[in-house]
């Protein structure tokens, strides 16, 4: 994995604020859908079918979170040093600035 250089005062300490932020919200929605499925089965009511439902659905879009995290290339990126914020990929060149 090749270091991110910024741009503006070429520091290599920089951030990818997106993939983080995709990462937090994949794991709270796959612990929060595992948490509603298994309220969902040691219930035993009519209102267990929807828990599951609303869960199984948690899960996909965490499933779908996780996909796009590692196959998506377009990134937002920060310097530690200046506070410069960018977008771009890794292999891009020419950053956009935000």
């Amino acid at each position: 994995m090749s270091q991110i250089q910024c741009s503006n005062c070429n520091s290599y300490k920089t951030l990818s604020e997106t993939k983080s932020y995709k990462i937090k919200v994949t794991t709270w929605c796959f612990i929060f859908g595992l948490l509603l499925y298994y309220m969902g089965y040691i219930n035993e009511t009519a209102s267990a079918g929807f828990i599951m439902l609303i869960a199984v659905c948690l899960l996909g879009v965490s499933v779908v979170f996780l996909v796009f995290t590692f196959t998506h290339r377009t990134d937002r990126f920060k310097c530690k040093s200046c506070g410069y914020k960018w977008e771009g990929t890794i292999t891009n060149d020419e950053p956009k600035d935000i």
